[in-house]
C-alpha cells in the first residue's frame, strides 16, 4: 500500500492558493474501496458489522470536512497577496485618472457623468463622490485591511477530533486495547539520505492500531501528515487516561 494512490480522491481540495475560497472545502465521502480497506485492517467479516463500520466511518468523514470548512483559514500572506493585487490595480487606475489627458480625459469625464450620473474627477465635499474619490477611499480601505496571524502551530481541531474517533472505532471493532506504540518506519529501500520532508508520505506506523488510524485518515484527507496524526493520537491517549 506504500506509494499507492489506492482509494484516494483525485478531486479532493488542495492547500490554499490564489483563487480558492472557503467554499472550496466540501465534503468528500469515503469510497467503497476505502471502506473495504478499513474492513481488512480490522478483520471485520460479519455483514452487520461491515454495515455498522461503513456508517460510522462515513459519519466521521462528514464531520471532518464540516469542521475543516468551519475552522480552516488561509495564511496571512494569502490575504496580503490577494488584497495587495487589488490595491495595486486601484492605485494604478487612480494615478492614470489624475494625469492630464487633454481632450481624451474630457470626453471620458463627460460620458461618465452622462451615463453613470457621477463625476470622473473631484475631491470630497461635493454632493456625490466622484470616481476619483471612490477609488481614493477604496485604496485606503485596502491599506487598512488586517490579516490573520500565522504565529504558532494551527490547532487542527478537525484532525484531532477525527483521529480520536478513529481510535475509538479501532477499539470497538477490533475488540482490543489501542496500542500506545507510535513508532513509524519507511518501507522504501531508498529512504536513507533523503530529507525527512520527502519521507513523510511513505512513513507508516508499525503498530496496527495507529496504522489503521493513519490509513483511514489519509483516505479522508491525503494532505494530513503523519506528524499531525501522531500529535492527535498522543492527545487522545492523554485525554482517555484522564477520564479513566
Amino acid at each position: 500500500m506504500k506509494g499507492s494512490k489506492k482509494g484516494q480522491h483525485l478531486d479532493r481540495p488542495e492547500r490554499w492558493a490564489p483563487g480558492r475560497t472557503l467554499y472550496s472545502i466540501t465534503e468528500m465521502p469515503l469510497t467503497a474501496e476505502d471502506i473495504s480497506e478499513a474492513e481488512q485492517l480490522l478483520t471485520v467479516s460479519n455483514d452487520q458489522l461491515r454495515e455498522n463500520l461503513a456508517e460510522e466511518l462515513q459519519s466521521i468523514a462528514r464531520r471532518y470536512w464540516e469542521q475543516h470548512r468551519d475552522s480552516e483559514r488561509p495564511p496571512a500572506n494569502w490575504y496580503r497577496t490577494e488584497v495587495g493585487r487589488i490595491q495595486k490595480g486601484a492605485e494604478g487606475l487612480l494615478k492614470m485618472l489624475r494625469e492630464p489627458k487633454g481632450t481624451a480625459l474630457a470626453q471620458l469625464g463627460f460620458r461618465t457623468e452622462q451615463r453613470m450620473g457621477v463625476r470622473l474627477l473631484g475631491r470630497s465635499g461635493q454632493e456625490s463622490p466622484s470616481i476619483e474619490q471612490l477609488l481614493d477611499d477604496f485604496v485606503r480601505v485596502c491599506r487598512s485591511c488586517t490579516y490573520l496571524s500565522t504565529r504558532g502551530a494551527p490547532e487542527q481541531v478537525h484532525v484531532k477530533t477525527v483521529v480520536a474517533s478513529l481510535k475509538e472505532v479501532w477499539v470497538k471493532f477490533s475488540g482490543k486495547e489501542f496500542p500506545l506504540n507510535l513508532e513509524s518506519a519507511d518501507n522504501r529501500r531508498d529512504h536513507q539520505g533523503r530529507p525527512i520532508s520527502e519521507q513523510d508520505p511513505d512513513e507508516v506506523f508499525t503498530s496496527p492500531g495507529p496504522r489503521f488510524v493513519q490509513v483511514v485518515m489519509r483516505r479522508i484527507d491525503p494532505n494530513v501528515s503523519i506528524g499531525a496524526i501522531r500529535t492527535a493520537l498522543r492527545e487522545a491517549s492523554v485525554n482517555s487516561r484522564s477520564v479513566d
